[in-house]
């Protein structure tokens, strides 16, 4: 089967992460893939792309500038599937089948819940996207929810029938997790001996709500010796610097940036929070349960509850409330960690998830 996926970038994101490793595996498994790309200057997972896998950079540092480049790709090369993902990316990807004239299957990979992931942008942005989402997405031959969550709200904000939407986990947990798990870990709060420390992961940004976390801990803090260490980057940097220094714990709590091989961290934390308004199916908590670290989690749409299997797998707490996020904190510390069965996770494996990206290209290829 020849296999394109599309997305606007490559830098450290999950979206990113999950493009990596489903073209590494369709390549694995003997298929032809070409990885497309708005535009590759800040393409940090590309050293994780196999050999066989092409590359093609569509050099559109503004995704509306990659449509003609993306059109010419369909014309001239005609694959049988295109999956897409985030919304810009998707909404081309349409428009780049109707002009190509092509009849590449179009599937769209839709990461979040849409009728939250829009309220981010100002209100004009909003409304164009909102209206190209609603337009274009029935177009496309398939539509993919990474959760349960994700294809409710997705049915409910395109008013769209259950024939085109799916759900597909993503290939969370991969051979090499485990591996990178294991990797040493230099960082002095690891030392044998010191203090807990709790860790959050993901992108500085305003969803993830690392402002909530930082005055949970802070609150704990008051009357438990424990460091916070949040790995990622983003825009929400300067503001998250400032709440710590005014909380004045700018020696329990570090913000190091961006973190090719978190993995090694959540294996030696003694508890991962995520504090997110809201999701799609969030990687990073599933990895923390995979490298056997206790987990707590707001109840967001959408994704959580779905993986916590209702809390039996670690502890939810209501969106936005501090107070409840440090109670969470303070009792995980002093009881025994939730031990976790593997099999409870395999849904979210390379292996499963990719079984069933491709049965659904079978299926899309005979219709």
């Amino acid at each position: 089967m020849k296999i394109a996926l599309f997305i606007a970038t490559f830098a450290g994101g999950g979206a990113e992460s999950v493009f990596a490793t489903l073209a590494k595996e369709f390549n694995a498994r003997g298929h032809n893939v070409d990885l497309i790309i708005g535009d590759t200057s800040n393409a940090v997972y590309l050293h994780l792309i196999p050999d066989q896998v092409r590359v093609i950079n569509l050099k559109a540092r503004q995704i509306r500038r990659c449509l003609p480049a993306l059109i010419d790709y369909l014309r001239k090369n005609e694959p049988d599937v295109v999956l897409a993902t985030r919304a810009h990316s998707c909404c081309f990807a349409i428009l780049a089948k109707i002009f190509s004239g092509v009849k590449t299957a179009v599937i769209l990979r839709e990461a979040s819940t849409i009728s939250s992931n829009l309220r981010k942008y100002p209100w004009k942005k909003r409304l164009l996207l909102g209206f190209f989402v609603r337009f274009l997405y029935p177009l496309a031959d398939v539509i993919i929810g990474v959760s349960h969550g994700v294809k409710n709200d997705l049915k409910e904000f395109l008013k769209e029938s259950d024939q085109k939407l799916y759900v597909v986990y993503s290939p969370i947990i991969t051979e090499d997790l485990f591996v990178n798990a294991s990797q040493p870990c230099n960082h002095v709060w690891f030392q044998h001996g010191g203090a807990p420390v709790i860790l959050g992961v993901g992108r500085l940004a305003y969803e993830k709500r690392f402002d909530v976390l930082i005055k949970a801990f802070a609150i704990v803090r008051k009357f438990k010796d424990i460091r916070l260490l949040i790995l990622g980057e983003g825009e929400e940097r300067l503001q998250l610097e400032s709440l710590v220094a005014i909380l004045k714990l700018q020696k329990d709590i570090s913000l190091p940036g961006y973190e090719p091989n978190p993995f090694k961290y959540m294996s030696r934390a003694r508890l991962f929070v995520m504090s997110s308004d809201w999701e799609g199916l969030p990687g990073a908590l599933i990895q923390a349960l995979a490298c056997g670290c206790s987990v707590i989690s707001t109840d967001c749409q959408s994704g959580p509850r779905e993986i916590l299997k209702n809390g039996r797998m670690g502890k939810l707490v209501p969106v936005g409330d501090i107070n409840a996020m440090a109670l969470a904190i303070g009792e995980a510390l002093t009881h025994e960690p939730i031990q976790i069965d593997r099999n409870d996770l395999h849904e979210y494996t390379a292996k499963s998830s990719v079984d069933n990206y491709l049965r659904l290209f079978d299926i899309v290829r005979k219709t």
